[in-house]
């Protein structure tokens, strides 16, 4: 019988378990925490909340790098500008 019986012949099969390369998965302290602090969500409201608080923790990391940058002469209006004009999209080639 074939290992993988949905696959053609063609395709090459494995002949050792895929489990054999999976490497464990190694969290850091604050994955660990957050897994933690997940597991006390009780409502869809208390996800909601979470997930505010981290976005807004987040803008503020954010708005204190602007900050420094600009404190540096590195960012300005016109750095703002250029950012708010370039073409950030994949092109696509047919």
């Amino acid at each position: 019988m074939k290992k993988y019986p949905n696959m053609d012949d063609e395709h090459i099969q494995a002949s050792e378990p895929v489990a054999t390369y999976a490497a464990p998965t190694v969290f850091n302290p604050t994955q660990q925490h957050l897994l933690m602090m997940f597991s006390f969500m009780r409502s869809d409201d208390q996800l909601m909340e979470l997930k505010k608080v981290l976005a807004d923790y987040y803008f503020q990391q954010v708005e204190k790098g602007m900050a420094e940058l600009e404190a540096q002469g590195l960012w300005g209006k016109k750095e703002c500008e250029e950012t708010a004009s370039e073409h950030l999209r994949t092109p696509y080639v047919y």
